[in-house]
């Protein structure tokens, strides 16, 4: 007959193999603790803000003074001069003071004809959000007409290192028939903000429509601005006026 064999007891168990017994478990967490340091660990690094928006931004601060050239529906408008004042008012948001003239017709002197106030934020993202509220005038059917608008720009930087986006808001223009020029919707509009040599240029089209019950009427309006770094605004709306005489140049000759 075979004998049946039976495990002993763990208390039945000699020194010499509880000894053996805990050497290989404590082998056996060794190994594991060594290979879990050893893994390589892949945490997530986010993604490092890009900073040329705000550095761009904060090339633009100081005093600058320039032309506006304006159309609507292809139809140019009077040239307008602005004297700006871009200023840094946190570590990510910019404020902008744009005050606009015209060249008096007789003296060169300028005309205050509208400001505006920006309102810049740079997102995290680098995404830029420019908030822009002021007044004007716009030419509409051939005529000048005083307006007052409330912008928003989102605006992204480009390959080319310019700042380009799209434009929402509302714009009212004043003296159009039955009230059609109150609460304009702007829409389709596009900017780009781009420095280079020292030379701030805008460029800005947009699409303003108004209703009234079934009529609706829309005027696509295109502003290109230049500016250099100054503060004489006179200067420039007298030079105009020298340049619009016959046989006369910006210089006077």
């Amino acid at each position: 007959m075979f004998r049946r064999r039976f495990r002993k007891p763990d208390d039945e168990i000699g020194p010499a193999q509880s000894f053996l017994r805990i050497a290989v478990l404590a082998h056996i967490a060794a190994a594991v603790l060594v290979t879990t340091a050893l893994s390589p660990v892949r945490a997530q690094t986010p993604a490092s803000p890009d900073a040329r928006p705000l550095e761009l931004a904060q090339k633009m601060t100081g005093e600058w003074v320039g032309v506006c050239e304006q159309s609507t529906d292809g139809q140019q408008a009077e040239d307008k001069y602005f004297h700006a004042i871009i200023k840094q008012t946190g570590p990510n948001t910019l404020e902008g003071k744009f005050s606009y003239f015209k060249a008096h017709p007789a003296t060169g002197e300028p005309v205050d004809i509208g400001d505006a106030t920006a309102a810049i934020s740079i997102e995290p993202d680098g995404t830029i959000k420019n908030n822009v509220s002021g007044t004007g005038v716009v030419m509409v059917e051939k005529k000048p007409k005083p307006e007052t608008h409330q912008l928003a720009e989102i605006l992204t930087m480009t390959e080319a290192g310019a700042l380009s986006g799209r434009i929402t808001g509302k714009i009212s223009v004043d003296g159009l028939p039955f009230g059609l020029g109150k609460n304009g919707q702007v829409s389709d509009g596009s900017s780009t903000w781009t420095l280079k040599d020292d030379v701030l240029t805008i460029n800005q089209t947009m699409t303003a429509g108004f209703r009234i019950l079934f009529y609706k009427k829309t005027f696509t309006i295109a502003a290109n601005s230049t500016a250099r770094r100054g503060s004489d605004v006179a200067a420039l709306t007298k030079a105009s006026r020298l340049a619009a005489k016959p046989g006369c140049s910006a210089s006077g000759s």
